[in-house]
């Protein structure tokens, strides 16, 4: 079964149940303590991912509950929303990667990244999710 993502980018050959007996060993809370990381797992709303990537989770085994190597892009501080790009690993082949992604709310990559490198065969999926900014410490963005 091929798994295609919004830009075009696709999977094959994805082996569901060892991808999901990865996730069974992976403590997103202990891969990383700084504050956007824990900020991420505080605020995290499954409905504000794109329906379309939690349908390709439940299809590869992914727990859409444990992103590792979480990036922050931009705060909004009007709004307190934070822009993440977000790195899930799965064991599949990549058949189809696009250069440029475009606005695409998620995507299948060829690497893996930091944390979410939790083999050398797995590839990955990047998403972008906007959360808001929920700890009670400030974001490192907003002035004092």
């Amino acid at each position: 079964m091929i798994v295609q993502a919004p830009d075009g980018s696709k999977v094959e050959n994805h082996d569901r149940e060892r991808t999901i007996a990865a996730y069974a060993l992976i403590d997103a809370e202990a891969d990383c303590r700084c504050g956007n990381c824990r900020n991420y797992r505080s605020a995290f709303d499954i409905t504000r991912l794109d329906p379309s990537l939690v349908v390709a989770c439940e299809l590869l085994g992914i727990d859409p509950y444990k992103a590792l190597e979480v990036m922050p892009f931009t705060f909004d501080a009007a709004t307190s929303l934070l822009l993440y790009q977000g790195h899930y690993p799965f064991f599949g082949t990549l058949v189809d990667q696009r250069i440029d992604s475009g606005d695409a709310t998620w995507h299948f990559s060829w690497f893996t990244v930091g944390s979410a490198r939790i083999t050398p065969d797995a590839v990955e999926l990047t998403f972008y999710i906007q959360l808001p900014w929920v700890l009670t410490e400030r974001h490192e963005s907003q002035a004092e």
